[in-house]
């Protein structure tokens, strides 16, 4: 049976911020938030390249557009169904490992989706980048950030252009509890737009626990000023990630400011942010 190579489709990446604001420890935007993963088909089912075909008469052909098929109506129980199939028909193809992928994604189960990555990987180490990336954001929700590094470090080699892949790092190495290259991931991610708000949110957070506090208001308020690469980053994190720092610094009228700028994105966390705010000043007092 031959083994193809190359055939992995693109896939995004689509956060569903939570509805929290940041903890009263350090404010962290980062930790506050949940993944999911969104395929998106590129090509209309009856436009997919064709496969060489199988001794079986070209049956892998028609799984694959019976694939796009389901994936373009959400279908996600036949997807898992047809890569199932495929791994039968040809256990040495990358492709519906990756399909299975998304399908157990779309379920939450985010150790399969971790072992059909990996798979495709093995079968064929020249994956692109958002395979790379979904596999950083699995490891990211089971909590395994040192792997986590490791799949997003390998998507900046892959597209070492992405400014969103350099964000992804840096929030995977401050998860990782390493801030310093964090900081150095967050400078590529500007390097390369320079407005990009939420790699100076990541930048802000790093700083924080570097304990460079005027530094990171800096960036704070580049991230409030800046242009965001995703549609639904919630922009109250970042005013209260500016307003942590300020209670840091022990000022009571950056932290005033702070609650106003959440108020106007979201009126809701200004008053927990209120809330977690009082309950420190109280918990210092004590």
């Amino acid at each position: 049976m031959r083994r193809l190579f190359g055939r992995v489709s693109c896939a995004s990446i689509r956060r569903r911020p939570r509805a929290g604001i940041a903890s009263v420890l350090v404010g962290l935007t980062l930790a506050a938030e949940a993944h999911a993963f969104v395929p998106q088909v590129d090509w209309d089912p009856d436009e997919v390249p064709q496969l060489p075909a199988f001794d079986d008469g070209g049956r892998a052909n028609a799984l694959r557009a019976e694939a796009y098929r389901a994936l373009r109506q959400n279908d996600w129980r036949r997807a898992m169904s047809i890569g199932r199939e495929w791994v039968r028909l040809d256990p040495e193809d990358d492709f519906p490992w990756v399909l299975q992928a998304w399908a157990h994604a779309e379920n939450n189960d985010y150790p399969n989706v971790v072992a059909a990555y990996n798979r495709a990987i093995d079968i064929n180490p020249q994956q692109r980048y958002p395979v790379w990336r979904s596999l950083g954001v699995a490891y990211t929700v089971l909590h395994r950030y040192d792997y986590a590094v490791t799949a997003y470090a390998r998507a900046t080699e892959i597209d070492p252009s992405e400014p969103r892949a350099w964000n992804d790092l840096c929030e995977a190495q401050l998860r990782n509890d390493n801030p310093a290259a964090a900081l150095g991931s967050a400078q590529q991610a500007l390097l390369r737009e320079a407005d990009y708000a939420e790699a100076w949110s990541c930048r802000g957070q790093a700083l924080m626990r570097e304990k460079r506090l005027d530094e990171a208001l800096s960036a704070f308020r580049r991230a409030i000023d800046g242009k965001t690469l995703d549609p639904r980053t919630d922009r109250a994190n970042f005013w209260a990630s500016l307003g942590w720092v300020y209670h840091q610094l022990n000022r009571a009228d950056g932290v005033q400011e702070a609650v106003e700028g959440i108020h106007r994105w979201n009126a809701d966390a200004a008053a927990r942010f209120r809330e977690q705010f009082m309950a420190g000043r109280e918990d210092v007092r004590r």
